[in-house]
Formats: structure tokens, sequence, C-alpha cells
């Protein structure tokens, strides 16, 4: 074989084993690109799986934050319901009878007196002020059912809630009792029992039954 022969198969080999070399080369470089492609993915996966079960667990811990804020919020409301019930039974355990509510117009007519007598201790300013008569209609109760009522309406806030006034009859024809319903803004309610006297138009407050009133005088 002469020197040109052999040149050419040099030339020959030299370009199938630069090829091969290309070839492991790009075999390498698309490896481990797919390894990187395939890391990548595993991380966004597990990326977003975690990002899930963080908004899992939010969602989880918001909602039983609010299941535990509503049940601690019961307790305080089923109390104060079950002290109104209380204090509304003894209120009218005090009466009569509960047999025969009075008619409209004189059940009107006892909202009226319980109204005035409202009106006439919220303006008194001092214990010593506080008298009864025929105008506040207190005429017939006594000076220290006079100063209860003041307290709990001046001091305790409260006021008569006129669609709650009960009245009803007794067996003297000029007589009649009533429990009247006061209510203050996130206090137990309060109820004052007495007399109406028909003729003369005037209360007579026998007892009180629940309230919250803080109060110092001197």
């Amino acid at each position: 074989m002469n020197n040109q022969g052999k040149c050419f198969i040099k030339t020959k080999l030299r370009h199938i084993v630069y090829s091969l070399i290309l070839a492991i080369f790009l075999l390498i470089v698309t490896g481990c690109s797919l390894k990187n492609n395939q890391k990548n993915s595993m991380e966004v996966s597990i990326s977003s799986s975690s990002s899930i079960r963080s908004k899992e667990n939010e969602s989880v811990s918001q909602s039983s934050s609010q299941t535990q804020s509503e049940k601690s919020s019961e307790p305080s409301v089923d109390m104060e319901s079950s002290m109104n019930e209380e204090n509304h039974q003894k209120a009218l355990n005090t009466l009569e009878s509960l047999d025969q509510p009075v008619s409209d117009s004189l059940k009107a007519d006892v909202t009226t007196a319980l109204i005035a007598a409202q009106n006439y201790v919220r303006g008194v300013n001092h214990p010593d002020e506080l008298k009864g008569d025929q105008y506040n209609h207190m005429l017939m109760s006594s000076p220290g059912m006079i100063q209860t009522y003041w307290i709990v309406i001046k001091f305790g806030n409260y006021a008569v809630d006129p669609g709650a006034i009960e009245v009803f009859e007794t067996k003297h024809a000029d007589v009649v009792q009533f429990v009247c319903k006061l209510t203050s803004d996130g206090k137990e309610n309060s109820y004052f029992v007495g007399n109406y006297n028909t003729y003369a138009k005037q209360l007579q407050f026998g007892s009180y039954h629940g309230g919250q009133v803080d109060a110092t005088f001197g």
C-alpha cells in the first residue's frame, strides 16, 4: 500500500474516533439534563404537595379555632338565658294568681305608670331627692323600693321593656298585679313585681329579681 492510501485510512479513522467521542459527550450531556429535569420536577412536585398540606393544615387550624371560639361563647349566652328564666319564674311565683291576664286597656295603664316612674327616677341625681307622688305613680311605693328602682335604672342603665310587661287580675276589684321586665345590654334582666291600684292609678313595688348593678352612694 502506498503512502497516499495509508494517509486516507488514518484520516478516516480519526474522523470515526472524533464522531464516537462527540456521540459519547452528547449522551453524557443529555443524561445530565434529563436527571436535572427529573430532579426539578420532583422538587416542584414535593413543593406543591408541601404547599397543599400547609394550606390544608391552615384551613383545619382556622376551622378548629373558629369552632373553639363559638363553643366558648355559647356557655355565657346559655347561662344568661338560664338566669333570666329563673328570675322570671321567681317573679311570677310571688303573684297571687296567673289565671286571668287583664284587658289590653288596663295593661296599657300599668305600662304608662311604669314608664312615668322610669322617667322620673332618671331625672333624680341623689337618693334624698326621691319621693313618690301621684304624677310619678309611686305614691303607694315604699322609699326603699323607689330607691331600688332608681338605682337599677339610673346606675344599671336598665330600661323598662314595654312589650314584656305582664299584668294579672287579683281577688280585689281595684288591684291588679304586674311583672315588669327591665333590660340592659350585656346584662341579665331585672324583674320588678308589684300591685297597681286601678282607682288611684298608683304603683306599689313589692320585690325585684335579677339584674346587675354596681353603685356607691355617699
